[in-house]
């Protein structure tokens, strides 16, 4: 089951980069994800008690908003790391005073 996941995955890779030629959502999710691993332990790196939050799109981030206000109510230093596979999720809220990052 592992083996057809992962083969799963190389092909959306795949097909999300062939996309991304001609689709802009897909190409802004291609930028998106490069090296996104680094640049959230760059930016984290001096930091501790980060919890991570991860929403696949604004609707799922808004259905969760109420968890991490309490989360953030409950436990007021620890730091907010937010995160979202649509770009248009991350550009709504990229200013928001629930994340840190």
């Amino acid at each position: 089951m592992t083996f057809l996941y992962n083969i799963f995955i190389l092909l959306y890779k795949i097909a999300l980069w062939c996309f991304s030629l001609f689709n802009n959502k897909a190409k802004e999710i291609v930028e998106n994800q490069k090296n996104l691993i680094q640049k959230i332990q760059s930016s984290t790196k001096s930091e501790e008690n980060i919890v991570w939050f991860h929403a696949a799109s604004l609707g799922e981030f808004e259905q969760g908003k109420s968890v991490i206000k309490i989360y953030k109510k409950k436990n007021p230093n620890h730091k907010i790391l937010l995160s979202f596979y649509s770009p248009s999720g991350y550009n709504n809220i990229k200013n928001s005073e629930l994340a840190d990052w």
